[in-house]
């Protein structure tokens, strides 16, 4: 239980980068994002570590989706209702948009 922490969620409809530039705070004093939680999140306990975090909104993506991330450096750190998705990556990687054409 020590080595989790619940907080609160001001909304991503109101303050994404507020939200994400705050668990970036959390990860440098050792508390890292892992996993939506109700009106909030669960951060565990890790080594701390610069880290940046992104949302993205993206329903019912595949693995490709997924793969373009990784392949520019972040990783999906958890998605909520497969339609809302934060991704964190090492602070100093490049931000990309990724586009993705309806089929």
């Amino acid at each position: 239980m020590f080595g989790t922490k619940y907080i609160m969620s001001k909304g991503l409809s109101f303050a994404e980068y507020e939200e994400m530039q705050m668990l970036s705070e959390y990860a440098s004093r050792g508390w890292k994002l892992e996993k939506f939680a109700f009106m909030g999140y669960k951060l565990k306990k890790a080594e701390p570590e610069k880290l940046q975090y992104a949302l993205d909104y993206r329903i019912n993506p595949d693995e490709e989706y997924f793969s373009y991330f990784n392949e520019a450096g972040w990783t999906n750190v958890c998605s909520i209702g497969n339609i809302i998705h934060i991704f964190s990556a090492p602070e100093g990687t490049k931000k990309f948009i990724l586009i993705m054409i309806l089929k």
